[in-house]
């Protein structure tokens, strides 16, 4: 059994914690050139020095932010991989997860949709190698869905991949983000479930395999 952990080491990882979230909520409203370290510690209620106990200077503290992000939805992705057989399934499965993601945590899910944070993060080649192992399983999981889909006869194949990927993933994020459901200032009243239906019958109506009069 592992040693328990001191109250001066929990008490630090809660620190910590309160700090990323605090970042995050930050990052996700102003960017990252918008926000400043005394603007996250007084969000976070700690001295701007105390920010300096755990991370090295705001680079820092927004790839570890990043990083909080990242980890969840490959967690997510992952998931939802083991727990769905076919591609539709897989889809659906995929969309109400991020979605109730975006509910849960609207800053993770903001910080995850928006372009700004992914050109920052692509400006750092030590960033990008830090975060570039949870990066790789979204993308991994995501192209070999759609691969084996097409290769299944499920999806068009005059569709190439990585835009029908690209397009799935910034529908729902842009229009889920028009209803309020990844925005953290605002929350949308139509019931999730029926937000995650828009997109899916939008994308799904395009992008699946469907015979011609000809065909059937």
């Amino acid at each position: 059994m592992p040693d328990k952990l001191s109250r001066r080491e929990r008490e630090k990882i809660r620190h910590r914690r309160e700090m990323i979230e605090a970042a995050k909520k930050l990052f996700a409203l102003k960017g990252f050139r918008g926000t400043t370290l005394d603007e996250i510690a007084d969000e976070a209620e700690f001295g701007k020095g105390t920010l300096y106990n755990y991370f090295e200077n705001k680079d820092d503290i927004y790839v570890e932010t990043l990083a909080s992000v990242f980890i969840a939805v490959a967690e997510i992705v992952a998931k939802v991989d083991a727990e769905s057989k076919d591609f539709c399934g897989f889809i659906r499965s995929h969309t109400m997860s991020m979605v109730r993601y975006a509910v849960d945590d609207p800053y993770g899910s903001a910080l995850f949709g928006q372009r700004t944070a992914h050109e920052e993060l692509a400006k750092s080649p030590e960033a990008m190698g830090r975060l570039m192992r949870h990066i790789k399983t979204i993308r991994e999981v995501m192209t070999r869905r759609f691969t084996d889909a097409r290769a299944a006869g499920e999806l068009r194949r005059d569709l190439p991949i990585d835009q029908l990927i690209s397009f799935y993933r910034h529908a729902f994020h842009c229009f889920l983000g028009e209803h309020g459901a990844f925005t953290a200032h605002s929350r949308s009243e139509t019931p999730i479930e029926e937000l995650a239906e828009v997109v899916l019958t939008i994308f799904l109506n395009g992008a699946l395999n469907r015979p011609t009069r000809e065909e059937s």
